[in-house]
């Protein structure tokens, strides 16, 4: 009922409001002496005509409408084309309700966070330089990001990671303890705090740099990299030592030794602004000395520094629409960690009833549309890409806020996680009902594609309390469907998924049964998803990853190929499911190298309980591969393996020892594993392009396994403005 309540609701909001809506107009050749009631200055010696800013338009409507406006009082505020140069953050509150702000004509309208640097320049071979009173941040030319000058040099471009390879590399730690040692290859070690205040260095940075104190280093962790300032670098004892300005916040030099590779990165010195894209930006008595190389083939025009830590703001509010606009040009306001909707582009708080539609969201520094305390929203169609951190993210970790029935559907995300680096996403969604990501398509990372994280409510009654004995799709809380995910990674950080599922706020881990089953069940479904190629620095490049022993998710009908590590990966947790799905193992140097993986041997006091049947396994071959992995548990709470279906096109493949504690297959099934499963060719109809269909003589059919659903993955609404742009531009 309420599910159809929410439809209902929506229906009538977005259809209705046409018989009556009053329109205004905002346009860049407008007045705000005018009364914005036309889009053109249609009377001249009159006051009819748009009005010039937005900030004006909002004000006037507070004005015209009620003070507390209600369905009869919508209105739409149409934005002419052109960049809007927001000086301050646009505020909308209770007063605002029953509005929807959208671009004229489906113009190119932009809002933009930051401002042109149309100063006075200086060149000096091909680095331009200008002085201003401000502060630094964030900047961009054209459609690209410029790159803080950075050692090493990296093949920047439009759309690139800051922290894509090459990299400089750690030579020794300040203190080695018998637990710390440099030489350590080992995924982690315990390194003492002392650590966590500088390095050793060969020769990467010099005393002779200015601003040394505005230099930057980005220490890479594990599944994190960080931002530290240099206070010093001195010899001591003969060696170079850089020390910080403030500890690092996540982890001691070396705690992650092998999954880290000891890199780092050093940014914005003049002595490092050599190649084209790049800029420095320092500060020095209430002035910014700002530089720069115009990347190739710039066209006319100025660098946009970032102003605004968030562009609109909207809070205790409802009935919104905002529909095809651009927000772009954002500053993370210098901050580094874990980031909860301080800086955003679009922040949306306590307000129900919003439509984000037909947008783009593009050069942030930090997040690009965040929900916190909402219900009823809806973020189909849009496009989001060269995003500081997430791109969108709904926070649910109070249990006295709401976060439910939420659509995030046909939105294309191109370039997330692209200068911030704790646990970036594209998409990071918590939520207590009814929270939908759907036909999204998702790609270029340094992590997870998608995360579903926060407080879960409901406990292991949930279905049984609701008479719910087999679950259909609407008694799952989370819906992860049909969306596209690939090319996922990028080899920067570590131990990650293409969806990656956590419980916040408690340590599911380190509970006894009785509070995971009060704290940690989520109810989430992963269904008919299209998931190819994950590549992490060092290890875990994942496709399914449910973590820290999060329990009832279920991974079903996916399918999942080409570079990674495990396919399927239910670490710890209880009454976990992998079913229906199909893992194709290519051949290549970073094929996958186990089929699924569970809880460690070495953590014997975590829980563990996960079914895996009516999956097919097809290998281009066997090569290297283990099904498991040789440290999981398979015996005690063993994992229920039953009517699976494995094939290698490679003949012998069987008879490898490529099954727990080495064994053929043979071996595995004849001591009861996987019972009723089978090693027989599934008989698709041409794996090697993708067209997963079954045979009619599968012997598939047999052990009930379904048809996946091949035509329905990632973005298929043909009326999506923003992404035909997209790809008439040549940018997917």
């Amino acid at each position: 009922m309420q599910k159809l309540y929410f439809f209902l609701l929506w229906t009538l909001f977005v259809n209705g409001v046409e018989s009556f809506e009053k329109e205004y107009f905002v346009s860049l050749d407008g007045s705000d002496d005018w009364d914005g009631t036309s889009p053109l200055p249609d009377y001249p010696g009159t006051d009819v005509g748009p009005w010039r800013t937005i900030d004006h338009a909002i004000q006037k409507l507070r004005t015209i409408r009620p003070s507390k406006p209600g369905f009869e009082d919508t209105a739409t505020l149409y934005i002419l084309a052109g960049t809007y140069y927001q000086a301050s953050t646009i505020d909308l509150n209770a007063r605002d309700s029953f509005l929807n702000i959208v671009a004229y004509n489906n113009d190119e309208v932009s809002i933009s966070g930051g401002y042109p640097l149309d100063l006075n320049w200086q060149k000096q071979g091909n680095v331009l330089s200008t002085r201003f009173v401000g502060s630094c941040a964030e900047a961009f030319f054209g459609s690209q990001r410029l790159l803080p000058a950075r050692s090493p040099n990296t093949d920047w471009g439009w759309n690139r990671n800051v922290a894509q390879g090459p990299y400089n590399v750690i030579t020794d730690l300040l203190v080695e303890t018998d637990s710390c040692q440099r030489d350590s290859h080992a995924y982690s070690q315990s390194c003492p705090e002392e650590d966590k205040n500088g390095f050793v260095f060969t020769d990467e940075i010099s005393e002779d740099w200015e601003f040394l104190d505005q230099t930057e280093i980005l220490i890479f962790h594990s599944w994190i990299a960080e931002y530290v300032k240099i206070a010093n670098i001195s010899n001591v004892n003969g060696r170079n030592e850089v020390m910080f300005q403030h500890p690092l916040k996540h982890a001691p030099i070396g705690n992650f030794a092998g999954s880290s590779g000891w890199r780092f990165l050093i940014f914005n010195n003049l002595a490092l602004l050599d190649i084209p894209g790049e800029y420095v930006c320092l500060e020095e008595d209430g002035e910014v000395q700002f530089s720069y190389i115009a990347p190739d083939d710039a066209e006319e025009g100025h660098p946009i520094l970032s102003n605004l830590e968030i562009i609109l703001r909207i809070s205790n509010s409802k009935h919104i629409n905002v529909r095809g606009i651009n927000f772009e040009h954002t500053s993370s306001g210098g901050n580094d960690g874990y980031n909860y909707g301080n800086q955003a582009a679009v922040k949306i708080i306590n307000t129900d009833d919003v439509i984000i539609e037909d947008c783009e969201f593009s050069h942030t520094g930090m997040i690009g549309l965040y929900f916190r305390n909402s219900s009823r929203v809806s973020i189909q169609n849009n496009v989001f890409f060269d995003l500081g951190y997430n791109g969108v993210m709904l926070q649910f970790t109070n249990e006295d806020n709401i976060m439910d029935n939420v659509l995030i559907k046909n939105n294309y995300f191109d370039g997330c996680g692209i200068s911030q680096f704790w646990q970036p996403a594209c998409v990071y969604v918590g939520g207590s009902n009814n929270i939908s990501v759907v036909n999204n398509e998702i790609t270029n990372t340094p992590y997870m594609g998608m995360a579903v994280r926060g407080l879960m409510l409901h406990g292991d009654k949930y279905w049984s309390d609701n008479g719910v004995l087999e679950p259909s799709r609407e008694d799952y809380v989370f819906h992860v469907e049909f969306n596209y995910i690939h090319d996922f990674g990028n080899g920067i950080l570590s131990d990650f998924g293409a969806v990656y599922i956590g419980v916040h706020n408690v340590s599911c881990d380190s509970l006894v049964e009785e509070d995971i089953r009060k704290f940690c069940y989520t109810y989430i479904h992963v269904y008919n998803n299209l998931i190819h190629d994950s590549r992490a620095f060092n290890n875990d490049a994942n496709f399914l990853y449910s973590d820290s022993s999060s329990c009832q998710n279920t991974f079903e009908n996916n399918i999942m190929y080409g570079a990674g590590l495990s396919p399927l990966y239910h670490h710890c947790g209880l009454d976990n499911v992998s079913k229906n799905n199909i893992i194709h193992r290519t051949s290549g140097e970073d094929s996958v190298d186990h089929l699924w993986a569970g809880c460690e041997k070495s953590h014997t006091g975590r829980l563990q309980s996960y079914s895996n049947y009516k999956n097919i396994y097809f290998l281009d071959n066997a090569e290297g591969l283990e099904c498991g992995r040789r440290w999981d548990r398979f015996y005690d709470d063993a994992p229920s393996f039953y009517n699976n279906l494995y094939w290698s096109q490679q003949v012998g493949d069987e008879t490898k020892a490529m099954f727990p504690d080495e064994m053929t297959w043979d071996e595995w099934v004849l001591i009861g594993n996987d019972s009723f499963s089978v090693w027989a060719d599934p008989l698709f109809l041409d794996p090697a392009s993708g067209q997963y269909l079954l045979k009619e003589n599968s012997p598939a059919w047999d052990l009930g396994i379904e048809q996946i659903r091949l035509d329905n993955f990632g973005i298929q609404s043909s009326e999506f403005t923003k992404y035909s742009f997209w790809t008439k531009q040549g940018k997917h």
